[in-house]
């Protein structure tokens, strides 16, 4: 019947990506196979969803599985040499990206979302100075992937709550470096990995890990450094509170020179004065989600963080929902 159901779908429709749940769907292999004979060219991605059984047998709700030979496919395939083919699969490949370094940060009251406000950031920034579609995702994909090294960098330096010292400061520098370790055997294309590797270098070369100064810096790794510093200067962070949305834009122009590049400070603030973008970087709209369902919940909240959202949860409604005029949600989810 499932395969039978995905034949008249597939058949009905064009479509450019199936994505199949092995919990719900039966015989998910089979439908796999059989979709791939009925439109080659579609992606077709096999996804054991929440509670496919651990290890132990037990069920882990918070494990998602995706066939290791599937997911390489999807990030490896750039779709040939046709233009439009490219920036398809460029897409799905950022979106995938984004889902996984999203449920990193899922759990984490600081960063939760936060890769996806400055690769958002950076690809409007990007986009103003004029980038192409193939330079502009490369400067997305590396604003993702920019902290991936951070799995290095030991867990007790990753939970201070203060200032780091200067052997943990070294410590954590050294992060930019993992990363590019880390994904230099993936053929990714132009400079992501460079992009990747200098997004810490600052425009007066007093940066790391190289000390690059001025257009040394890939224009990539130039744009993340600003996009990412104003998104955390108007987030709360364990040693302070978050900065005005106006006190972060004086300091970004404060820094054009010396640690920003002013061209790139220029257009960023150009396009923190329009409501689309400063919607979803410092003045972001807040929504709270009321579901009994704590995996929904979760789940929810990290697609609505990675869209520039500020998320609450609850798990159901009760008499003490009540916010201050300060947490007042503009949206209220309620199953």
């Amino acid at each position: 019947d499932s395969i039978q159901r995905v034949r008249e779908r597939v058949e009905a429709d064009d479509l450019d990506e199936i994505v199949i749940d092995a919990e719900t769907v039966p015989s998910a292999d089979a439908v796999e196979r059989k979709v791939r004979s009925l439109t080659p060219t579609c992606s077709v991605v096999v996804v054991r969803s929440p509670g496919a059984a651990g290890a132990d047998g037990q069920s882990d709700p918070a494990t998602f599985h995706v066939r290791a030979d599937r997911l390489a496919d999807l990030l490896y395939d750039t779709g040939g040499s046709d233009p439009k083919t490219f920036a398809i699969e460029s897409d799905r490949l950022i979106k995938v990206l984004e889902v996984l370094v999203g449920l990193l940060e899922i759990d984490d009251r600081y960063f939760g979302g936060f890769s996806s406000q400055v690769a958002r950031l950076s690809g409007e920034v990007a986009r103003a100075m004029g980038m192409d579609k193939l330079s502009l995702d490369e400067v997305v994909t590396a604003a993702l992937l920019r902290d991936i090294g951070k799995v290095g960098v030991r867990r007790d330096v990753l939970e201070v709550d203060d200032r780091l010292t200067s052997d943990q400061k070294t410590h954590m520098e050294n992060h930019v470096e993992w990363g590019v370790r880390l994904l230099e055997h993936i053929d990714f294309s132009g400079k992501i990995l460079p992009i990747i590797r200098h997004h810490h270098e600052r425009y007066d070369g007093n940066g790391y890990p190289d000390g690059l100064r001025g257009r040394e810096i890939p224009l990539g790794a130039r744009i993340i450094n600003a996009a990412e510093s104003f998104a955390a200067m108007v987030s709360e962070r364990p040693h302070r509170p978050a900065k005005t949305f106006d006190r972060a834009i004086d300091e970004l122009m404060a820094g054009a020179g010396s640690q920003f590049d002013p061209e790139v400070i220029e257009e960023l603030s150009r396009l923190l004065d329009t409501d689309s973008i400063a919607a979803t970087v410092g003045r972001r709209a807040r929504v709270f989600i009321v579901d009994h369902e704590a995996e929904y919940r979760r789940l929810l909240r990290m697609r609505l963080l990675n869209e520039g959202f500020e998320v609450r949860s609850h798990g159901e409604v009760t008499d003490d929902l009540g916010f201050s005029d300060p947490d007042t949600p503009c949206l209220l989810i309620v199953d």
